[in-house]
């Protein structure tokens, strides 16, 4: 074996050989129990009434007893008489002396009476020594001076030391055999024993090594269950080569270990966690001849399973079987529960069944099939727990009610409700009977399957036949229907339980009044509560809570607060959360004085503020505007050691960021980063977003470059928080920068912030700019909107960059992105002014085609690029102008059928291009038509009419709409003048003038 042998120093420096006591007689103290206390002098009198309490000196009263009358009488009487002498004397005023104590010591010991000693050693370890007059050691002295034999002082002495261990005094048991040299006699092992286990129970390793040594001292031939005692306590501290190195010493000296020994040993390596150690020893022990019992290889199995290492386990089983010992149930029933865990149901399932073929008949069977069972029914196994079941049946073993309650259980988990009633019956055939266990567990299973109805006539059922189940289950039932909101069912069944006699406590109130709370009838909920208390059925805190917290839900904060007062009043014990919940009531209504009277209150109810507490109150202030009293609080909490959260932090930085001083929120994120506190993302994007709007983006730069150098910038929030914040304050070349800056260093700036920078530089017409930025977002698998594409598309048509325009066009189709009119129409106006209206008009039909409804906008982008075309041909060809007729009603009529309503815009667009194209008639219908619609015309449409009035030569009835036009008050604008000048409509010039 290759291992460290580590021994105990004492063990390698000292031989095991008898130590010879000093010659020279010398007295021996040790510590005692009592402790010498300067006030014990006094006692304190009863007095009665007003009479002040007297103090009287600890004297005793007048007695005629001598100390040597009392020896006399002590030595005269046989040892049963002499000890109930004791206390006769005590009882008589007299008070011993070290001399009759002595005495009495040594009649018992001389007649071997050790447990009337250990009851006077005990007596004498209560007394203080200034009480007794002397210390509990110079009896020992007295014994040697009167000559006892070796004999009497080892009773004696055996006697004392099972009186420390009795009073729990291992340090004083301890010093006490230390001393023992000085009296020249060797006290028993059989005594050292029982005080080295003791030690060792008490997990004192120190002293089990002290008394061991002190025991080798004394020449005491220690035996193997001391080295025994030893290896336990090493054991227990975990010192496995200390261990191994007391059992070669055993070896050395000529002690045999034994099974207890080598038991010991191998539980202590496998409680360390060193099974295989445990293991290898084990071998190494059988290699030797020396067949140990199946409890030390039941040792490394349990331990192997508990660390998940079944497969090892079946090994030392097998290994166990060839050594020709004998299993038992607890080896299979550890393997059985180490697949379990593992989730091997099936090897699990084989090794009961080789369990019980070897026959092996103990409760650890039916223990390790409940186990099986049980476990596979928590995990939903229903098929295998009625497998293994199936099993217990076919061997023989004896089903209970529990067997079958854990079957139900698991086919109830399932949701087999039809099969677990059939279990029910099979129970009653074989003449089992169900208890309450067994239908509570079918409830339960009914009410979680969701068949609380069914449940409840299953109740009713088996009350009807006698058998009356506890509030329990029909506690499950009202439960269950609260939670699918049936409440007023739930009350039905409440009321049934009160006609069977069987009364509702807390719960059953608790479930009704939640469901009501919850379906938003608060007035019956305080009904019930009202009932419950009438009934004497005491409420909780819960329930309380549960009221409050919806009356406050629902705006009744004046109710809720009515309440709480209530139930203060009551006497109930109101909890930290009661008081939060009121605090909070109050600091929402802005009562920030009751709030805290309500703090202080509760602190002289010995509970404890926390930070949920303080920080309703910092809100509280916050929202008053009163950030004076909300940093006080702040401070407050932190001088008291109640550490801020992250919640508590944010509300006062927001409080800063509303009502100001804005820089306080700078300073209180620097007071987190010096105290070691990592604001969230909330925190920084407050303070940023406030110092921005307050314009001092110095401020929140530095802030910036702090979270930089810290490391925490990473939040794609905090940068983009930034990029935006600039944007607002109108920084356009700026957020720019700002954004280059922080993608070339790996920060991720979201998608808001990007299109709104995308949008802002696309107004300021910095299309390049927008376009990098564009790019930077798709490089970064970052897709944009559809507003954002549009954004873009819109500013290359603008300067009529249509080549850019469509491929970003394109872009979008690629990416899967939906097509929306805007779209469109955007790209379709960018064409009709770079008069492209083939691509125009194409691109109008590919949207129609694709199921995008087309709006009264893009028509009209559509029938204006057309009919300025007319401008630009100046078409005099009758048979073009027929054809532009054409197609503008032809879009005028899918307008309408498209039901798309005409707006001024587009009723502009068509009356002055009919007009152009010399169909005056049409334009001065549309024109009419418009006004019954009660839309108003512009000079500009007026325009348009008196020129196609002109070009026809119906002067007239030109003046006669300029007249109207004056009519409506609509002031003619350049371009009316100019053609009224032109056309020479004199008469009406007048008017101008």
């Amino acid at each position: 074996m290759g291992r460290l042998r580590i021994l105990p120093t004492f063990l390698l420096s000292r031989p095991i050989t008898a130590a010879i006591a000093s010659g020279c007689r010398r007295s021996f103290r040790w510590a005692t129990a009592a402790s010498d206390d300067d006030d014990d002098t006094i006692v304190q009198e009863v007095t009665e009434g007003n009479e002040k309490p007297r103090t009287a000196p600890l004297s005793p009263p007048h007695c005629d007893l001598t100390s040597a009358r009392v020896l006399r009488v002590l030595r005269l009487r046989n040892p049963y008489a002499a000890f109930a002498s004791v206390k006769e004397f005590e009882n008589l005023g007299f008070r011993h002396t070290l001399d009759t104590y002595s005495e009495l010591v040594g009649v018992l010991g001389e007649a071997g009476h050790r447990k009337r000693l250990i009851f006077l050693f005990s007596d004498m370890f209560l007394m203080n020594s200034r009480s007794l007059g002397f210390e509990v050691s110079d009896v020992f002295d007295v014994l040697y001076r009167r000559s006892y034999g070796t004999s009497v002082m080892i009773v004696v002495f055996d006697a004392l030391i099972k009186a420390y261990v009795l009073c729990r005094m291992p340090q004083q048991a301890a010093d006490a055999l230390s001393q023992l040299p000085s009296l020249g006699f060797v006290p028993s092992i059989k005594t050292c024993s029982y005080l080295m286990n003791y030690l060792a129970e008490s997990g004192n390793l120190d002293l089990v090594l002290q008394v061991f040594e002190k025991m080798m001292m004394l020449g005491i031939d220690l035996d193997a269950y001391a080295f025994t005692i030893l290896i336990k306590s090493l054991c227990r501290e975990g010192k496995l080569d200390e261990t191994l190195g007391v059992l070669d010493v055993m070896r050395k000296v000529g002690i045999q270990p034994d099974r207890i020994t080598y038991h010991t040993v191998i539980e202590g390596m496998c409680t360390n966690g060193k099974p295989d150690s445990a293991y290898v020893l084990l071998k190494e022990i059988t290699g030797r001849g020396i067949l140990l019992g199946r409890i030390a290889y039941n040792k490394v199995i349990s331990r192997l399973c508990k660390e998940k290492r079944v497969r090892e386990a079946e090994n030392v089983l097998e290994d166990m079987t060839r050594q020709g010992v004998v299993a038992d149930a607890f080896s299979y029933r550890c393997l059985v529960k180490g697949h379990c865990i593992s989730g091997n149901f099936l090897r699990a399932l084989d090794l009961y069944e080789e369990m019980v073929s070897k026959g092996i008949r103990t409760d650890h069977v039916i223990k390790t099939c409940s186990y099986l069972m049980n476990y596979l029914a928590e995990r939903g196994k229903s098929d295998l727990v009625l497998q293994v079941f199936d099993k217990m049946k076919m061997f023989g073993i004896g089903l209970d009610a529990y067997a079958f309650t854990i079957l139900i259980k698991a086919l109830c988990r399932e949701g087999k409700l039809d099969e677990t009633l059939g279990v029910l019956d099979v129970m009653r055939e074989v003449g089992v009977q169900p208890d309450r266990i067994t239908y509570h567990t079918v409830i339960q299973g009914m009410c979680t399957n969701g068949k609380p109805d069914l449940a409840y006539v299953l109740l009713k059922v088996i009350t009807k036949s006698g058998i009356l189940l506890d509030h329990v289950a029909y506690n499950k039932v009202i439960s269950r229907l609260c939670k699918e909101k049936r409440v007023q069912e739930a009350e039905n069944v409440l009321e049934d339980m009160n006609r069977q006699g069987i009364l509702a406590d807390a719960f059953s109130y608790q479930c009704l009044i939640k469901g009501h709370c919850i379906g938003g009838n608060l007035l019956r909920a305080l009904d019930l509560y009202e009932e419950m208390v009438s009934k004497g059925i005491r409420t909780d805190h819960v329930i309380v809570s549960l009221l409050l917290q919806y009356l406050c839900k629902a705006g009744m904060t004046s109710k809720a607060l009515e309440y709480f007062s209530r139930f203060r009043e009551s006497g109930i014990l109101l909890d930290k959360i009661l008081y939060n919940i009121a605090i909070d009531i109050h600091c929402k209504l802005g009562n920030m004085s009751e709030a805290v009277k309500l703090l202080l209150e509760m602190e002289c109810q010995g509970l404890s503020p926390d930070r949920i507490h303080f920080t309703s109150l910092i809100k509280g202030y916050c929202n008053k505007g009163d950030m004076a009293n909300a940093r006080k609080v702040f401070i407050h909490m932190l001088n008291i050691s109640v550490d801020p959260d992250p919640v508590t932090y944010n509300i006062l930085a927001r409080g800063f960021c509303r009502n100001g001083p804005v820089d306080d929120a700078f300073y209180l994120v620097a007071y987190m980063f010096n105290h070691g506190i990592q604001p969230n993302e909330i925190t920084y994007h407050l303070v940023i977003d406030s110092l921005c709007r307050e314009g001092k983006l110095e401020e929140s730069n530095i802030l910036l470059n702090m979270l930089v150098e810290r490391g925490v910038a990473q939040s794609s929030l905090l940068v983009s928080a930034m990029v935006s914040c600039h944007l607002q304050t109108h920084c356009t070349v700026e957020a720019y920068a700002l954004f280059i800056w922080l993608f070339r260093q790996g920060y991720h700036v979201n998608e808001i912030a990007c299109s709104k920078l995308i949008t802002e530089l696309c107004k300021e017409g910095d299309i390049r700019r927008a376009s990098v930025v564009f790019k930077s977002m798709l490089s970064r698998q970052i897709t944009p909107d559809e507003i954002c594409y549009s954004k873009l598309i819109r500013a290359y048509s603008r300067i009529g960059d249509m080549t850019s325009a469509h491929v970003w066009f394109k872009d979008m189709l690629k990416r899967g992105l939906s097509l929306d009119v805007v779209v469109y129409t955007t790209l379709m106006d960018g064409y009709c002014k770079v008069n492209r209206l083939h691509e125009a008009f194409q691109l109008f039909v590919e949207m129609i085609e694709s199921g995008i409804s087309a709006d009264v906008l893009a028509l009209t982008v559509i029938l204006d690029g057309h009919l300025k075309e007319t401008r630009r041909q100046d078409y005099n060809n009758r048979e073009d102008k027929v054809k532009m007729r054409s197609k503008c009603l032809m879009l005028l009529h899918n307008m309408r059928t498209m039901e798309i309503k005409l707006d001024v815009i587009c009723y502009n667009v068509l009356i002055d291009g009919y007009c152009r194209l010399e169909y005056v008639q049409l334009a001065h219908k549309l024109f009419s038509e418009m006004i019954e619609r009660g839309l108003s015309p512009d000079a500009c449409m007026y325009t348009a009419l008196v020129c196609g009035y002109c070009r026809l030569g119906e002067v007239r009835k030109a003046e006669d709409l300029v007249d109207e036009m004056l009519l409506k008050g609509i002031r003619p604008d350049k371009v009316t003048i100019s053609v009224i000048e032109r056309w020479s409509l004199r008469p009406r010039m007048l008017q101008f003038q």
